[in-house]
């Protein structure tokens, strides 16, 4: 399967991403990496994710979206909005706790264009493997039946650090 690529576009105060297609690890790292730089940014005061065109999405992709669950609650008081169609994306974004921490929309009418293609990196092993380390960290913190669900990989890569 043909990796996917995330897009994004700032609409007014509004950030847009847009997951389309297969959505892998590989990709973590150039997501990390904008969200770094997003997150220092003080010229929004909302976010929109769509994956209304995902396939399929990674755990550690997913951990990546929860940092942004986390940075505007954390800094902006309030819910990005989470947009997706496909039922079995649903019901992984539902069973890993994102309902909770995401308002969560089955409306393809409140997606916003994003046209810039986040850059294609290379990074390093260790890069990669922090970038997923962190990422499920992230996501293990949100709720106990996510940190059983990802204790062996999160073991398995504290491991490989070592």
């Amino acid at each position: 399967m043909a990796a996917g690529n995330v897009y994004y576009a700032k609409q007014n105060h509004c950030y847009v991403l847009k997951f389309v297609g297969d959505i892998r690890y590989t990709q973590g790292t150039a997501l990390e990496q904008f969200l770094k730089w997003l997150f220092r940014q003080d010229d929004f005061d909302d976010m929109l994710i769509d994956l209304s065109e995902t396939t399929s999405i990674d755990s550690t992709n997913l951990g990546l979206l929860a940092k942004i669950a986390n940075h505007m609650y954390r800094q902006r008081y309030k819910q990005a909005t989470l947009v997706s169609l496909n039922d079995d994306i649903n019901q992984t974004l539902e069973g890993v706790g994102f309902f909770q921490v995401f308002e969560v929309c089955k409306d393809p009418a409140r997606c916003r264009r994003a046209e810039q293609v986040l850059p294609a990196t290379a990074p390093s092993k260790d890069d990669l493997t922090r970038t997923v380390r962190d990422a499920h960290q992230t996501l293990s913190d949100l709720n106990e039946q996510n940190r059983l669900m990802f204790r062996n990989v999160l073991d398995a890569l504290n491991q490989s650090e070592h």
